[in-house]
């Protein structure tokens, strides 16, 4: 009887018997739905990662901003930067000097200090710095920051106070002074820029103790102020300690002919700044005001 089946049994049947394929029929898409699908696929949002990061990323290996993604200044402190920071400034020595940037730190550990230290006062160069730190990542992101600015620093208020004081004495014999030409130039400050490539012009102001940030736009001839606490200096005090860059800088631009077609720039306090907590560290918030 087995040799029967053996015979009668052909290979392919045995197959049949043990072996069960499980198949799933192809869905049909009909004309409307691959239309759908196609525009499903258009619509899609692609934006490009604001990080570069990776499963493998270690505190040797920092994310890094991408180019042409928005800048958030707001953004909470990466905390591994932070910490390998303070080991960093744990171990550094009274005393000791450190280049940071376009400036040698004579006395690298106070100069951290009064800026860790909520106590503690900016003086031009950590002004200066900030300034420097924010034109250095503008250049190497240049499609993220947009536009041409001119970062200046904080001698160019005082040349611009100097310049009013000849401006009142000379009266129509008044020539620009070559210091301020210099800045016009892009000679000064060390990261300058000249002001024929630009759209905006940047520069910070200390007065009646109290930091605030100015912006030049140079096609609006107008002076725009940014304040984190605006309760410290009102308007008219404002327009008052302006007055100086209000009136020489149309004669600055005339001499790379420029006619903003006013004598007096308009000067207007930005109200898009939020307030500072703690009024002595105001300049973080003005770097972050800046773009």
């Amino acid at each position: 009887m087995v040799g029967d089946i053996e015979t009668n049994t052909k290979v392919g049947d045995v197959t049949k018997m043990y072996t069960k394929v499980f198949t799933r029929k192809k869905r049909t898409l009909d004309k409307s739905d691959q239309q759908t699908d196609a525009l499903v696929r258009d619509k899609r949002i692609k934006k490009a990662s604001k990080l570069v990061s990776s499963p493998y990323t270690t505190g040797a290996k920092w994310r890094r901003h991408v180019d042409n993604t928005k800048v958030d200044l707001f953004r909470d402190v990466d905390q591994v930067k932070k910490k390998h920071f303070f080991k960093w400034y744990s171990s550094l020595e009274d005393g000791a000097s450190y280049k940071l940037g376009h400036i040698n730190l004579e006395d690298a550990k106070t100069w951290f200090n009064d800026v860790l230290n909520p106590g503690g006062w900016f003086r031009d160069e950590h002004v200066d710095m900030a300034l420097h730190l924010l034109w250095a990542r503008a250049k190497k992101y240049p499609k993220s920051f947009g536009g041409s600015r001119a970062i200046l620093d904080m001698q160019f208020n005082n040349e611009l106070i100097f310049a009013m004081i000849d401006f009142h004495k000379q009266g129509d014999h008044f020539k620009i002074p070559v210091e301020l030409m210099k800045y016009v130039n892009g000679a000064n400050p060390s990261f300058g820029s000249k002001w024929q490539e630009c759209t905006h012009i940047y520069f910070p102001l200390c007065t009646r103790n109290h930091w605030v940030a100015v912006e030049i736009d140079i096609f609006k001839a107008t002076i725009y102020v940014y304040d984190p606490d605006k309760s410290c200096i009102t308007n008219d005090q404002l327009k008052d300690d302006l007055k100086a860059a209000s009136i020489i800088l149309p004669l600055l631009l005339k001499e790379i002919n420029i006619d903003l077609g006013v004598y007096i720039v308009a000067i207007e306090r930005s109200i898009k700044t939020t307030k500072q907590a703690i009024s002595e560290k105001v300049f973080i918030v003005i770097s972050n005001s800046y773009e």
